[in-house]
């Protein structure tokens, strides 16, 4: 539980980093070089830029903590001046933080500076703190120093654009290949399923001469879990100087030929419409949220394509709509969040927005983190469920966030049984996969806009 006072600094996610600094401060040339900084699903990352920063950290740090597990880190980076600096008689803080977080924490010995290209510097040294181990220094600049890789992606034309990657093959495999976003555009197809993405710096240097004059670069990484696929845009859109179009899922031509046969009636606007894709390349589901865009006005994706999740679906904003008193429902990556409606001045849950979809189903996530999952909503979501449509072979997983009593918990796995939804324990994968599953026409209304 935060223990911030209320003329604190606040915590606030910007993208997949964490910073404490009133909302003004993440502007001009601090949001660039944010941008700029490097995402690894592995490690979370704490910017400390606020005068107060210090106390708001020691009082953050549960839910700092909260965070971290929720995202299954490896390793916590905390930005925070002489964090790492060794006491007089007794252990480094980091090293206290560590062994009390039971997490790898890295901080700095000195005063830091968030350099244009993303690194923090320090003059002084970075060190790893590793719990009930002897901390490594690690050098002046974070992250590490690493050479671009020597191997340089192969890049392959498609029919709508490009398909690159470091794992290639001799020709795309399954539907990539037939991958594009209509005209005017040059879709950008990254990774394979051994290898979901291509250094970001590398990427650049590839689509900038590629690019050309057209219209608008859609970048597709149908593999990648979305901090890394963010990543590779926010760089590219920097490198291009122009806003790049996000595709979740594979993009596809409306209407193409028989193996999109099952996605014909999606009619999105912007002329593609998106599909996960299983490891061997060939279509799994459809996403709600479809398409996202990123210019270096904005310094983050926002949604700017979506489906509705079921017939006369209320639009309440960006990919979000009504579902019951209370409640609603939005387009994220990994399927749909069922959640509360977000009250005034309390943080909000964008975890699940950074969530990894399971490409063999779709999943329902339901609650938010630090909000009670009561157990009479559920007939509300039975309601909702009925209005999903779905055919009998099609899977759906189940998950729950929030703090849920047992009576909330029985009614759920009541819910996941007459619906026929998988319901794995909170933060796991789905434990049924859709073996063979070939998706059914949509019978939604896709959508722009509301």
């Amino acid at each position: 539980m935060s223990t911030r006072t209320a003329d604190a600094s606040p915590l606030r996610p910007v993208g997949p980093h964490l910073v404490i600094a009133p909302g003004e401060a993440i502007r001009g040339p601090f949001a660039e070089s944010l941008a700029a900084l490097p995402v690894d699903t592995r490690t979370l990352v704490v910017l400390t830029p606020a005068g107060d920063a210090a106390a708001v950290l020691r009082g953050e740090l549960s839910e700092i903590a909260r965070i971290a597990k929720e995202r299954d880190v490896t390793e916590l980076v905390l930005a925070a001046p002489g964090l790492a600096a060794a006491g007089s008689d007794g252990p480094r803080p980091a090293e206290l933080l560590a062994d009390v977080l039971g997490l790898t924490v890295v901080a700095p010995d000195g005063a830091i500076a968030l350099l244009p290209d993303g690194t923090l510097k320090t003059k002084a040294s970075w060190w790893r703190c590793a719990p009930a181990q002897p901390s490594t220094r690690l050098g002046d600049t974070w992250p590490e120093p690493q050479a671009l890789s020597q191997e340089r992606p192969v890049v392959t034309e498609i029919a709508g654009g490009y398909w690159i990657t470091t794992s290639p093959s001799d020709r795309p495999p399954g539907v990539v290949g037939d991958a594009g976003a209509g005209a005017n555009t040059m879709t950008v197809v990254v990774g394979s399923s051994q290898a979901p993405t291509v250094h970001r710096d590398r990427l650049a240097e590839i689509v900038g001469p590629l690019a050309g004059e057209r219209a608008q670069v859609v970048l597709s990484a149908p593999w990648a879990a979305p901090a890394p696929l963010y990543d590779m845009t926010a760089r590219l859109t920097a490198h291009l100087g122009e806003e790049v179009l996000v595709s979740l899922g594979l993009p596809m031509p409306a209407g193409s030929d028989g193996r999109f046969a099952a996605f014909r009636s999606l009619g999105l606007q912007g002329g593609f419409a998106a599909v996960y894709l299983d490891a061997d390349g060939n279509p799994a589901w459809e996403p709600y949220l479809t398409k996202l865009t990123a210019s270096r006005e904005r310094r983050r994706v926002v949604p700017v394509g979506w489906r509705r999740p079921f017939p006369g679906a209320t639009c309440v904003g960006p990919a979000v709509f009504e579902a019951f008193p209370g409640w609603e429902l939005e387009a994220v990556p990994c399927g749909l969040w069922l959640r509360q409606v977000p009250k005034e001045g309390t943080a909000k849950d964008r975890n699940v927005r950074f969530r990894a979809a399971d490409h063999r189903l779709p999943v329902l996530v339901v609650g938010a983190a630090g909000r009670t999952l009561p157990a009479d909503i559920w007939e509300n979501v039975g309601e909702l469920l009925s209005r999903l449509p779905r055919q009998e072979s099609e899977p759906l997983g189940l998950m729950l966030r929030g703090t849920a009593d047992t009576a909330s918990r029985e009614a759920a796995r009541r819910t996941a049984r007459a619906f026929d939804l998988k319901l794995p324990a909170p933060g796991a994968k789905p434990d049924t996969a859709a073996a063979g599953h070939r998706p059914s026409p949509p019978r939604s209304a896709p959508g722009d806009g509301c």
